[in-house]
């Protein structure tokens, strides 16, 4: 059972990565996925450094709700 849940998070996770803006997705990649600092990712970007903490705070905040949708429900 813990096995299915897992799977199912992990399923969760990958569709809301894949239906996030690109530019969300992006920074969320960036940072969790290769470890990337704020200075690197606005470089990477092309964009300031308050617009890579836009982004990365809107896309764990999808994440977020996604993920308590499907543990609420």
């Amino acid at each position: 059972e813990a096995l299915l849940i897992n799977d199912e998070i992990i399923n969760k996770i990958q569709q809301t990565m894949d239906e996030l803006p690109e530019s969300l997705r992006i920074a969320i990649e960036l940072r969790e996925f290769e470890g990337k600092n704020y200075d690197e990712m606005a470089r990477i970007m092309n964009c300031p450094l308050g617009t890579v903490r836009s982004r990365l705070y809107r896309a764990r905040e999808i994440l977020d709700v996604q993920l308590q949708l499907l543990l609420v429900g």
